[in-house]
């Protein structure tokens, strides 16, 4: 899965940690954030329990979790491809949710797309995918290992290994 190719300071292309989660700065840009859910498939295959939602097989083999799926009350439906890609569609909501799946034990882990991020010099500019565009100020620390981003006053600080 690949965005418009971004500007991006390679220092800031990782893996970075915050609050328990993972945030993916990757060379093209992308702005990936990771999710964990227990996933299960039910009824021979014809239902997935996912994240504490039911979604019902719309397409794709019984006996893999990818396929298309929608939601038990039908305002969502994903597609999780055989190539670890998903698209998760809410109707008449939000755009698109892009990202890459895979399966680990029982549950799916995700990297979703979020925002795309462009650097000059110590500015940060990050295009959400569901809001506005907002730039910031970025400084690394601890031999590259703390990253501090600033917008408006507010500060998050990522560390990776």
């Amino acid at each position: 899965m690949s965005v418009l190719a971004r500007t991006v300071n390679p220092k800031l292309v990782f893996t970075w940690h915050y609050q328990n989660r993972s945030y993916d700065v990757r060379a093209d840009g992308s702005y990936m954030v990771s999710g964990v859910s227990p996933c299960h498939l039910l009824n021979a295959g014809s239902q997935l329990s996912w994240g504490g939602m039911i979604f019902d097989r719309s397409a794709g083999d019984a006996a893999n979790v990818s396929g298309h799926w929608l939601s038990s009350a039908q305002d969502e439906d994903v597609l999780l491809r055989d190539d670890g890609t998903y698209v998760w569609h809410t109707i008449g909501e939000l755009p698109d949710a892009i990202g890459e799946w895979s399966l680990s034990g029982s549950d799916i882990m995700t990297w979703e797309l979020r925002a795309t991020v462009t650097t000059n010099q110590n500015q940060i500019t990050f295009d959400a995918v569901f809001g506005n565009s907002e730039t910031g100020t970025y400084a690394l620390s601890d031999m590259d290992k703390t990253l501090t981003i600033s917008f408006s006053g507010l500060s998050i600080t990522y560390t990776r290994p």
